[in-house]
């Protein structure tokens, strides 16, 4: 099937959690200063006769002051060990092809009834002042509803709106029907099984996406298109990036962060590295890096003691990749940042996390890794399990904390680093997925930050292993506290690269 306009529809989320109470789904929002929304989202309803209805609605949310918030979110207790917990989430559809897999459907009626396509639109969200919003998106109709109160004959969904997704393959007719009357909300039921797909009908667009156009060979079901191949040609292969106001750590607009992404690929790079999925990353880096033709490191952020994908923050963040789902952007998926070093996560809880990102975003097929510090690899309770967790190792390396390197011998520091890694992980290929040298901040032995020492190092890095490396990072981040090193806020080497 293709689809010519933007538009979005009600799907699942599912996501396994032990005993708990757990806020998950809504939409998530940015806002500047005090404002009032009208949002559109996701929820369930029960209809006559028991029939649970997934809808897409709207709210009126008063946003008090500038900050995040979550709209509408779904509120579970889970009493169960474990247990999959299934909430309704807006998914949005790019122009493009979409193939849906075949779905059988077991009847226990003559009469099976595909509702067609619901041209209705639900209007994108509006706000009553001139503060912008930046993640909220419109939606518009939902997905081709099978509604099967049924005897036992197979048969295979097919779609009354020109749209071939199988032939029937019962003896048994089907019977279809026209449905009478206007649709106030845009709804999906079901009582056996769902084919999802977009209408051609005209959505609405944020801002947040309005830029540019996403390539059209998505699909609703997209897997990654990596290679598996992964490093530069040369000796400049990748960039962090964190969408972040440099002074005040305030999320930056799409616009700010298309401007940072063309730099970031007109400076030869060719992927970027972004931590989580706040400030809108991935649908605002996202967006610039197809625009720009930038592939992406991306990954869920261990902020807190207790590495589980029961935690709200963990869940969201999956939650956020899975209704994102561009993977053809993507390289490679990280799961945790130093997150064993912080003393967030045990090595098996690491592991079980890393596998069950892999069950919930399994369209993804790409490589998966963690990254922590070089002495944490070489922990054996980290290499006995993590190891056999991850298809490539990777490390945060900065010659800066190793008071008997010199800037100058950063390179042959760096590239030493990485094979420590990989000989403790029996050879698998490694990957330095944040390196840099700061400008200023306290004498660390043969370590002096200065500008000039910061270009020294840097260039032997480039020259050793550059092709292996993710510097850190574009901008001096003057948000961040200075830390024991007073350095915290001086490794941005933009200048170097011509980015700034």
């Amino acid at each position: 099937m293709t689809v010519t306009d933007t538009t979005s529809a009600v799907v699942d989320s599912t996501t396994e959690v032990p005993a708990g109470t757990y806020t998950l789904g809504g939409v998530t929002t940015v806002v500047e200063t005090a404002t009032t929304v009208v949002c559109p989202y996701a929820t369930v309803s029960t209809q006559s006769g028991g029939v649970v209805t997934s809808v897409i609605e709207s709210t009126t949310y008063v946003c008090p002051a500038a900050g995040t918030y979550t709209i509408a979110p779904t509120t579970v207790t889970v009493t169960d060990a474990t247990q999959t917990v299934t909430v309704p989430v807006v998914s949005t559809y790019y122009p493009g092809t979409y193939t849906a897999p075949a779905i059988t459907t077991v009847i226990t009626t003559e009469t099976v009834v595909y509702c067609p396509f619901a041209n209705s639109e639900v209007a994108g969200p509006t706000t009553t002042t001139a503060a912008p919003v930046t993640s909220i998106v419109g939606t518009s109709t939902s997905s081709i509803l099978a509604q099967v109160t049924s005897t036992v004959v197979e048969a295979a969904s097919s779609a009354a709106t020109g749209l071939d997704l199988g032939q029937v393959t019962s003896a048994v007719g089907a019977e279809a029907s026209s449905v009478a009357g206007a649709v106030s909300s845009v709804y999906s039921e079901v009582t056996s099984a769902v084919v999802p797909v977009a209408s051609s009908a005209s959505a609405y667009l944020s801002s947040v996406f309005a830029s540019t156009a996403v390539s059209s060979s998505a699909s609703a079901t997209a897997t990654s298109s990596t290679t598996g191949i992964l490093g530069g040609t040369g000796n400049q292969w990748a960039m962090t990036y964190t969408p972040y106001d440099a002074a005040t750590g305030d999320c930056k607009t799409a616009d700010t962060v298309d401007t940072d992404v063309a730099s970031i690929a007109s400076s030869g790079f060719t992927v970027l590295r972004v931590y989580s999925t706040d400030c809108d990353t991935l649908p605002n880096v996202g967006t610039a890096a197809a625009k720009y033709g930038l592939k992406m490191i991306v990954g869920i952020f261990i902020s807190e003691v207790g590495c589980a994908n029961g935690s709200p923050d963990v869940d969201s963040q999956i939650s956020a990749l899975k209704e994102w789902a561009q993977w053809d952007l993507v390289d490679l998926m990280t799961v945790g940042n130093e997150a064993l070093y912080d003393g967030y996560c045990t090595p098996q809880e690491l592991v079980d996390l890393i596998n069950h990102v892999r069950t919930e975003l399994s369209d993804y097929t790409g490589p998966y890794t963690t990254t922590d510090i070089v002495s944490a690899w070489q922990e054996e309770s980290v290499q006995s399990v993590v190891c056999d967790a991850v298809d490539v190792v990777a490390a945060n390396v900065h010659s800066y904390f190793s008071a008997d390197t010199a800037p100058a011998d950063a390179g042959d520091f760096v590239k030493g680093q990485i094979e420590i890694v990989e000989q403790a992980c029996g050879g698998k290929t490694g990957y330095v997925l944040e390196c840099g040298y700061p400008t200023s901040g306290a004498t660390n032995g043969l370590n002096v930050p200065s500008v000039a020492n910061q270009q020294i190092a840097i260039t032997a890095i480039k020259e050793a292993i550059g092709d292996k490396v993710v510097f850190f990072s574009m901008f001096d981040d003057q948000w961040k506290s200075p830390g024991t090193c007073e350095c915290e806020q001086h490794w941005g080497v933009g200048s170097l690269f011509g980015l700034i």
